[in-house]
């Protein structure tokens, strides 16, 4: 979804950045006051002030080919799973 966002917030000319979410999720789990709008404060200010990690976005081509790749390769093994079952069940 972030890759979404970031391309759709960025076509309509807003500036963006995406962080890294380890080293921000670590800070955030030390906060006293957990809430959204304490969270979503802090997260502003590790990015106002350049303490965060920024991550490149990859582009959409190459997450469609990604998923491409998962998804034959999920298959790949069920039709693994399949013979291999059909073998122990002959046998």
């Amino acid at each position: 979804m972030a890759i979404w966002l970031h391309t759709e917030l960025s076509d309509r000319g807003l500036p963006m950045i995406c962080i890294g979410a380890r080293q921000e999720h670590a800070i955030l789990s030390q906060m006293q006051n957990k809430t959204d709008a304490n969270d979503a404060a802090m997260l502003a200010e590790l990015a106002r002030t350049g303490f965060c990690r920024k991550v490149e976005i990859r582009s959409r081509i190459t997450q469609e080919r990604r998923a491409l790749l998962k998804a034959r390769e999920i298959a790949l093994k069920s039709r693994i799973n399949v013979k291999d079952t059909a073998q122990v069940c002959v046998q």
